[in-house]
């Protein structure tokens, strides 16, 4: 196990921490634009006005998450009409399920005339 284990200097784990932490980077950017000497005045400014709106941004804490409603008449589901179907005597119905099992699809234009032949009879 202490061969998978190593230990960092302070000083580089600082730096990881500084570099991931947005609010310390920009924070750093302002403190070193400030106190560079070569660069001119309206550039320090230019660059200042950048990076304020983004130190603002960063310093204010996220606005809180937005709760999700699902509306209560998407919810409630809507009633299906109620249809009247015939019924049917059931030696009807067997013989004409029959029928379209043992008649080969060739023939499929005397369908017609069995079925009405079985309603009519």
């Amino acid at each position: 196990m202490a061969q998978e284990m190593g230990l960092v200097p302070k000083e580089l784990l600082s730096r990881y921490f500084e570099e991931n932490q947005p609010k310390i980077r920009i924070e750093n950017n302002i403190s070193s634009l400030l106190h560079e000497n070569e660069t001119s005045d309206d550039i320090k400014a230019k660059l200042l006005s950048d990076l304020i709106p983004k130190y603002q941004r960063v310093m204010q804490p996220p606005p809180p998450p937005k709760p999700f409603d699902i509306p209560p008449e998407l919810l409630t589901e809507p009633e299906l009409p109620l249809t009247n179907i015939p019924e049917v005597p059931s030696r009807i119905s067997i013989m004409a399920k029959y029928i379209g099992y043992s008649i080969p699809k060739t023939r499929k234009k005397k369908y017609i005339a069995y079925f009405r032949n079985i309603q009519r009879g």
